[in-house]
């Protein structure tokens, strides 16, 4: 496996949604996504995008308070994680974090540093670094399936 990193970058939450549609179309499921970055930078937007090209017609919400939500879209199972409010990894154990790696084809996680010491498989990171009105995002393979789905986005 070779690490694969591509920056890619969006100036419109047009953009933004736009690439996350591009996203879902080079998605090599199963697959674990991260994405971090200060508030306002456009995670879940970018999460919105990938929902609304796998199918999902209705509103996208950053689950900070539900921590997550989950969407059946045609025959792919989605959970949209946001660590945000997490302080303690026993949180997690609480909810059944790991259960949702075993029935999920997309895991999509905001706010990954919070879990930072929890072991999670990553498949791709996505960090976004916000220059004035552009978002830089930088993508970090880090499997065979993360490998993948750069190769296609290149």
């Amino acid at each position: 496996m070779s690490k694969i990193t591509l920056q890619l970058c969006a100036e419109s939450e047009v953009e933004m949604v736009c690439l996350g549609k591009r996203i879902a179309k080079a998605l090599n499921y199963p697959i674990v996504i991260t994405l971090a970055g200060d508030l306002g930078a456009g995670k879940t937007t970018l999460a919105r995008g990938i929902l609304n090209q796998l199918g999902h017609s209705g509103h996208v919400k950053s689950p900070t308070f539900s921590i997550v939500e989950i969407y059946e879209i045609n025959s792919c199972r989605v959970a949209h994680f946001d660590m945000y409010r997490v302080k303690d990894p026993e949180e997690l154990q609480f909810f059944g974090f790991h259960e949702y790696f075993d029935v999920s084809d997309l895991i999509l996680i905001e706010w990954p540093e919070q879990i930072s010491t929890f072991e999670i498989g990553i498949d791709l990171e996505i960090k976004f670094m916000t220059v004035g009105n552009t978002r830089n995002l930088i993508f970090n393979s880090m499997s065979e399936s993360g490998d993948i789905t750069l190769n296609k986005l290149i």
